[in-house]
């Protein structure tokens, strides 16, 4: 009997469902409820293919006609020949002409033939030598390319093409399935450019916060401070090109969006002392208001250590005014990713920015920091006060970054070096007299 699709029972709901459709008179009730084409319970199958094989009886896990009558065809499709052994070298050759045949450009067929030769001389030097497409394996296949010594480029490339010739043996009935797809692609590594790299060695440097890091926007005044505080929102709103354009076009980001956001996240830098990372994920609500501004209090996230900092009246009000960009911060978009987000968004532009106005050295977040830092020593604060302040863990750390930039300490240790010669020459005088 061939192959036929059959209604090997009805539920009890789908029965008295055509027992009262066929009172009500809406249907006759079904003679033949094997093949009663109108309800939903599974469908089952029975019979022989078309080559004579015995399919045993079981249900197709379908509840359509249309759905079982597909699964008849998939069913009745002829297997591989899987007694038919072809030889390696043959089925390529047959495959290289084929290509050829259909046209396929020089550089294709020659990375074909390359592809080939390439598993040919894998397989016939193991031992025993796999001289039959039937015998490779995928186990196999990935002992041959654990020996690739290549990029994941290449690899994938060569992947690629003798598994093109693995899906010509299954079509043309020599294998039953291609034993390359039970394989993995090797993953493929992000190719940094030169604006990645200039990045990576930027958050290095500001993770070390070695002396080589330490840069403030001015040694002495604030001109550069103003400057990049007077350029930033034009610069943000395509009111001065970018450096490399030779027109302005519009920037993406939700900085970009929002100029006065980026702006009051220098001035919070520069105010506070606070790493960029903590500025980012800097919480408007968490802001104590005092008579004399404000008292803000987090824990750093590179170090884990807590720290406090102090506003002025007039940087509260500016913050409290900023549209939130994320939930309760300003100066984040809740990227799943932050540190993607400061580097695709802050530093480009503050990088960018320092070019277009012709700021000395790069402009990174971090010399907003090293700038509050030398600041307070140069209105005389003790390094003890200014460790509290950045959040450093003891003072040696803030003297080693920061003592070499104020010029009150340098002044001071000039005059006694001076005094102790001029005591000296005096010394040497009386003597001689």
């Amino acid at each position: 009997m061939p192959l036929q699709a059959y209604k090997r029972r009805h539920s009890e709901d789908c029965l008295a469902e055509l027992a009262r459709r066929a009172d009500a008179g809406e249907i006759d009730y079904p003679e033949d409820l094997e093949h009663y084409k109108r309800c939903n319970c599974a469908w089952w199958v029975r019979g022989t293919t078309d080559e004579g094989k015995l399919v045993p009886r079981h249900s197709l896990k379908v509840h359509t006609w249309e759905a079982a009558t597909a699964a008849l065809k998939q069913l009745n499709q002829p297997a591989a020949v899987t007694g038919k052994r072809i030889l390696i070298e043959t089925a390529t050759e047959e495959w290289l002409a084929e290509a050829k045949m259909l046209g396929r450009a020089e550089p294709t067929l020659e990375a074909y033939d390359l592809a080939a030769r390439i598993l040919i001389d894998f397989m016939t030097a193991q031992r025993p030598a796999v001289r039959y497409v039937q015998d490779v394996t995928p186990s196999l296949l990935n002992l041959m390319r654990s020996k690739w010594e290549l990029s994941p480029n290449t690899h994938n490339t060569y992947r690629t093409q003798i598994s093109t010739f693995l899906n010509y043996c299954v079509r043309m009935d020599y294998l039953a399935s291609n034993p390359m797809e039970k394989t993995r692609s090797i993953p493929q590594r992000r190719v940094l450019t030169e604006a990645d790299r200039a990045l990576l060695d930027e958050e290095a440097d500001e993770d070390r916060e070695g002396t080589e890091a330490t840069m403030p926007l001015d040694l002495e005044g604030d001109a550069n401070y103003k400057k990049v505080c007077a350029s930033l929102i034009p610069f943000l709103r395509n009111e001065i090109v970018r450096p490399g354009q030779v027109r302005k076009r519009d920037r993406r980001g939700m900085l970009n969006r929002h100029p006065e956001n980026c702006l009051s996240l220098c001035h919070v830098m520069y105010e506070t002392g606070l790493r960029v990372s903590d500025a980012t994920f800097f919480n408007p609500d968490k802001i104590e208001v005092d008579e004399h501004g404000g008292i803000y209090r987090t824990i750093q996230i590179k170090t884990k250590w807590p720290v406090t900092v102090f506003l002025e009246p007039w940087l509260v009000d500016e913050i409290r005014r900023l549209p939130r960009l994320f939930r309760r911060y300003p100066f984040y978009d809740g990227s799943r990713n932050w540190r993607r987000f400061i580097n695709n968004n802050i530093r480009p532009i503050l990088r960018d920015l320092g070019q277009a106005i012709g700021i000395e050295g790069s402009l990174r977040p971090h010399r907003f920091r090293d700038s509050f830092a030398v600041n307070r020593l140069n209105e005389n604060m003790s390094l003890e006060e200014l460790k509290v302040l950045i959040g450093h863990k003891n003072v040696a750390m803030t003297e080693r970054y920061y003592a070499p930039f104020v010029k009150s300490r340098a002044t001071s240790l000039r005059n006694r070096v001076r005094a102790a010669r001029e005591g000296k020459l005096i010394l040497m005088s009386q003597r001689a007299g």
